[in-house]
């Protein structure tokens, strides 16, 4: 999981050495303070990246990208769409009913729709998807 505080905290600490070292090389501060509003603009958009991307949350299984024209997804298609090595393997893992949910998701139905389809309860549904977040969070 992507620690904001602790990745602004290192940021800073490498940019102060950075920029004593550009001081004692003589580097003009005019261009010292240009150099750090572009690595600010670059660290803030990389932290924008890791803020939208969790591949452990539900909605990692609802996005598609724009240029992907599937229009009804499979468990292999699903299989196919993973980057993530972890997540892969817990995929390869998960049993039959939890595919079904995923396979669903990924296909746009709503929780209360999956619910009904495989007869469960809602909240059945909710305890397997976090489940399934939860040992993907593990890391192994």
């Amino acid at each position: 999981m992507y620690n904001y505080g602790y990745e602004k905290k290192k940021y800073l600490e490498e940019k102060e050495k950075e920029e004593n070292l550009l001081r004692l090389l003589g580097f003009p501060e005019w261009k010292i303070q240009y150099l750090r509003e572009l690595d600010d603009f670059d660290f803030n958009k990389n932290r924008s990246f890791h803020r939208n991307e969790s591949p452990t949350e539900v909605k990692f299984f609802l996005n598609e990208p724009s240029e992907d024209c599937i229009s009804e997804y499979t468990w292999e298609d699903v299989l196919n769409g993973v980057n993530d090595a972890v997540v892969y393997k817990h995929l390869k893992k998960c049993d039959p009913v939890m595919q079904k949910i995923i396979v669903m998701l990924k296909n746009k139905y709503c929780v209360r729709e999956i619910a009904e389809d495989l007869h469960m309860t809602t909240n059945a549904v909710y305890k397997r998807i976090e489940k399934f977040s939860k040992k993907c969070k593990k890391r192994g």
